[in-house]
């Protein structure tokens, strides 16, 4: 078991840290001005952080500064600067040298030579630094202790509705089997929290091979905008190879026991918490390597279940054999792991102990679950893609029309929400994970209407579907073994349609997604997508190429340092607005307000009339714009003309109906949009509609905000579809 939550450790408060630098500077303002010294170390310090400002310019912006006030106002040097965080640093980062030949941890000092005890090298520790043979970890209990300082609230209150509620519908991983059995089977209290894991290798320098491998963590009890913003690094490694779990991840669980347990503050009563990692979402290699268990390019390479694979053309495949399959459990890979250290050879695909077994509440089948990004988006979805545009002379090859495919999916007009426009297809091997989703869920079926033969645009439309219905906002459990029904036929029929080559073990994966949603909720609560953002925020603070841990754990602790400033020092409101504008960090809102300036006055027709003073009482005090902020995303009325590419005017409401948002109102703080309900007709799938717009004034409504649901995709081919999203 990890940690002792029995123990009582005096806590060791990092903001300590900061209370000598917050009383010397706190007192003393800029010459001639009200604004306190550490007031504008705050505002530098955001600056540099949003900025990821080298140390160089960070010298240069010191000595900038100084000069303009004629005297030594800030620290003179960036080293003056960086002693800001110098005490954090010490207790939050440990470095872990390692053997280079044979890659085991060494001991000693900087100057002792120490002998490796498996392959008898010989070397000094300071030369094994030299040469990069080194990982970082960072302290987690710190870092968890500062989010609950600024998160407590959010988080108290959540553990409490957690304990208290039924779910009646997965919404959260905390609504699925394996959470609610991890907190009874462990006996954890309310106030216990859970951590969900990853690691995932980033090339950092385009010109050579070496990458960074963090792992990191997020708390599971914090609602989600919050918890992807949120996300802690636990350790770090860089290097040309993947890091073996042997040193790498041994190592970082041995430091997660000893977080034990937490004190933090809610409600005014002080609250002990253990913490508890229960999930890893990981790609299929790091997967297997966390597992010590075969690649899926080998026998019994499925970590859910036992399917040997068979092979074709020298590859493994895994066909679908129909029938149950035989599921594996926590205990049969801990006994598997124990046979294969027995027999000196692997076991149903196990090849010996892994580390995270020490972690105790992880279990080592539904405990990681299948990741839908590499699963589906960049895996099944990019496969089905490129048999249809490569397999030259087969009855699904479309390769010829390709031309035309680029114009269709370049007509989609997706909402200014979509982080990405249509690319043409022709560019697929440089589109990104997101782009796969938008052709999988919405641009697919629309475009490829009378170029691929039907026979296989229902055959995808399984795949489609039923991974729409478990990425909802909301799944409901009924809805998993419908999804469950559509994958397993379109697993079955990928042999009958194609052949043997296709049953990749990607394909096998969609067997086993319904079930890993009924146990760690939607494919989005487990997906990578928020990790693969952190790797790329973790790149954004390498500026060099030498000492490449060291540069991304110090900036870190920077940038907590900067979060701890900012709940510690009081700011006037001109000051925080100018912070705020620097960081980058005023956030969308999520209430309903009106963008832009009002349109002029207009006297509107009697139907319009009607309908605003049946919402508002009177017209009269009403003003026109073209566009709102409504539940968080951006919505425009048919008026709008700047977006050319994207549309944001038609929205799905709660009545299930499909609008077209007409007018933008407001009245007060109440936002009103007037829409045209929309002539729909069901096509192909239960969320594409074909659609016509009725006449002029005609099926007019009226919509707040509680009636709206979402936005929803235009594909404008020889007809116009609309697609539902299935979630925010």
């Amino acid at each position: 078991e990890q940690g002792d939550p029995d123990v009582h450790e005096e806590a060791d408060d990092p903001d300590d840290d900061l209370s000598d630098f917050i009383a010397a500077n706190s007192k003393t303002t800029l010459p001639g001005q009200s604004t306190t010294r550490l007031q504008a170390m705050l505002l530098i310090l955001s600056f540099v952080v949003a900025a990821k400002l080298p140390w160089t310019q960070v010298d240069s912006l010191l000595k900038l500064l100084n000069a303009l006030f004629a005297e030594e106002v800030f620290p003179s040097t960036k080293y003056g600067f960086r002693k800001l965080w110098k005490l954090q640093q010490s207790k939050m980062v440990s470095i872990h040298a390692f053997c280079p030949t044979c890659q085991f941890l060494i001991d000693g000092n900087g100057t002792s030579h120490w002998r490796c005890r498996i392959c008898s090298e010989v070397a000094s520790l300071g030369e094994v630094l030299k040469k990069g043979s080194f990982f970082i970890t960072l302290n987690l209990k710190r870092q968890l202790q500062q989010l609950l300082k600024r998160m407590g609230k959010i988080v108290g209150s959540n553990l409490l509705q957690l304990a208290s509620s039924c779910p009646e519908a997965l919404t959260d991983i905390t609504d699925g089997l394996l959470y609610r059995k991890v907190r009874s089977d462990h006996e954890m209290k309310w106030s216990d929290l859970t951590l969900t894991m990853n690691t995932d290798g980033a090339p950092v320098f385009k010109s050579s091979k070496g990458s960074v491998w963090p792992i990191q963590v997020a708390l599971n009890e914090l609602p989600v905008p919050l918890r992807w913003k949120n996300i802690l690094v636990g350790a770090v490694w860089f290097g040309k190879e993947h890091p073996p779990a042997h040193l790498f991840m041994k190592t970082f669980v041995d430091k997660f026991q000893e977080v034990g347990s937490l004190m933090w503050t809610f409600a005014d009563q002080v609250v002990e918490s253990a913490v508890r990692i229960v999930c890893c979402c990981v790609d299929s290699p790091a997967r297997a390597a966390l597992l010590n268990a075969k690649q899926y390019n080998g026998y019994y390479g499925c970590t859910w279940c036992l399917n040997k694979g068979t092979l074709v053309d020298g590859t493994v495949k895994y066909t679908f054999e129909g029938g149950a399959m035989v599921e594996r459990s926590h205990d049969t890979v801990l006994s598997a792991m124990s046979l294969a250290v027995t027999r000196k050879c692997s076991v149903d695909g196990v090849k010996g102990p892994s580390p995270v077994t020490k972690l105790g509440t992880l279990d080592l089948v539904w405990g990681f679950p299948p990741d839908y990004m590499h699963c589906v988006l960049e895996g099944v979805t990019a496969q089905m893609t490129e048999l249809w545009l490569s397999a030259t002379g087969k009855p699904w090859y479309v390769g010829n029309r390709i031309a035309e495919l680029n114009q269709r999916i370049l007509k989609a007009r997706p909402p200014i929400s979509f982080s990405r426009l249509p690319r043409p297809i022709s560019e697929r091997a440089f589109w990104k994970a997101t782009e796969w989703k938008y052709w999988l869920l919405y641009y697919s079926v629309p475009c490829l209407q009378n170029i691929l033969p039907d026979r296989y645009i229902r055959h995808f439309s399984l795949l489609v579907e039923g991974i729409f219905m478990l990425l909802r906002e909301s799944v409901e459990n009924s809805d998993t073994f419908i999804a469950e029904r559509l994958l397993k036929q379109f697993v079955e029929e990928v042999k009958i349609f194609y052949d043997e080559s296709a049953q990749t073990f990607n394909v096998h994966q969609l067997l086993h997604l319904a079930k890993s949603v009924r146990m760690t909720g939607p494919l989005w609560a487990t997906s990578t997508f928020p990790f693969e953002g952190g790797n790329g925020e973790i790149l954004k603070l390498v500026s060099a190429a030498k000492g490449v841990p060291r540069q991304i754990s110090e900036r870190f602790i920077m940038n907590g340092v900067l979060n701890s400033l900012k709940r510690l020092v009081p700011l006037p409101p001109f000051l925080k607005k100018q912070q705020e504008l620097i960081s980058g960090k005023i956030s969308k809102q999520h209430k309903s307000s009106v963008l832009g300036a009002a349109l002029p006055p207009y006297v509107y027709e009697e139907p319009i009339q009607i309908l605003l003073r049946q919402n508002i009482g009177s017209e009269a005090c009403v003003s026109e714009y073209l566009r709102a902020r409504v539940k968080g995303f951006t919505v425009h009325s048919a008026h709008y003309q700047q977006a050319e590419r994207t549309c944001s005017c038609y929205l799905e409401a709660s009545n299930g109906k499909l609008v077209k948002i007409l007018k933008v109102f407001a009245a007060d703080s109440k936002i009103l949009l007037l829409c045209q309900e929309l002539i729909t007709e069901v096509f192909e799938l239960p969320f594409l509609f074909r659609i016509e717009h009725p006449p002029l004034g005609i099926a007019l409504c009226m919509l707040c905000e509680e009636s709206v649901v979402s936005s929803c995709v235009l594909v404008e081919q020889e007809s116009t579809f609309l697609v539902k999203m299935p979630n925010l």
